[in-house]
This record gives structure tokens, sequence and C-alpha cells, in this order.
């Protein structure tokens, strides 16, 4: 589920610190339960391993890596939120900062792709892999 950025900005995250001059673009509510600490067992759901990050920190409730081009500077940063029920849940954001012209207007082009197709399919492949790593 999509969420306000505020969801992301109102957090005491590390990553404020680090991607301060970064606009988020995105946050989402994961399917996955848990709580902090959780990442210390991670891969449990996907092996982001192989995706094209270099991993920035990882702490007891976040984690965060990036991956850079002559277009965009992205950190993809996961951490766990208390929800509701008492537990906890991940939540993922996108700050992005734009390298040069063309940096400036490629992430509103590719922003219906985001929404569209990349994130819905992260999400499910997210979903998937933490359910299987729990069972």
């Amino acid at each position: 589920m999509r969420l306000a950025t505020t969801a992301h900005a109102s957090r005491p995250w590390r990553i404020h610190e680090i991607a301060g001059d970064f606009t988020v673009e995105d946050v989402w509510a994961l399917p996955t339960p848990g709580g902090p600490d959780d990442l210390r067992a991670w891969p449990h759901g996907p092996d982001l391993r192989a995706a094209p990050f270099t991993a920035i920190y990882q702490t007891h409730d976040e984690w965060a890596a990036e991956p850079a081009n002559r277009t965009v500077h992205t950190v993809m940063h996961l951490g766990w939120v208390p929800d509701p029920a008492g537990g906890h849940r991940g939540q993922t954001a996108v700050p992005v900062k734009p390298n040069g012209r063309f940096g400036a207007v490629y992430p509103a082009g590719v922003k219906p792709f985001r929404y569209l197709g990349v994130h819905p399919a992260l999400l499910r492949m997210i979903g998937r892999g933490w359910r299987a790593g729990d069972a």
C-alpha cells in the first residue's frame, strides 16, 4: 500500500542524516509482519544481494542501499514501524537526487511505470519472499 511521504519523514531514521537533500519519491507499507531486529535475519524474504545496489548501512530496524548512475542517485530504505495491532510491519521509501539536467525530468517520466509495474511487483516479491522465509 502506498503511503504519504510523511510516513517516512516523521520517523527518526538515520537515513535522514545521510540523504537529507534527497526528495522522497515513494513510501510503501510492506507485507512483512515482524519487528526490530528481524532485519538481522535478512535476506529472509527477497534476496536483494544480486540487485544493483551498494549497501550503505544496517541497524536493528533499518537497512539502506543505493544505486547511482548519470541520471539519478537513489536510496532504497527499509525499516520497521509499529502497526496499529501492537506489532510491526516493514516500510520502504525511495529518496532520489537527480544527476544532471536529464535527471531532473527522469523521475517524472518513469513515475507511471513505477506505480503500475515496478512497485506492485516488488511488493509482491517481498511479501512472497518474506512469508517463505518465515515458513
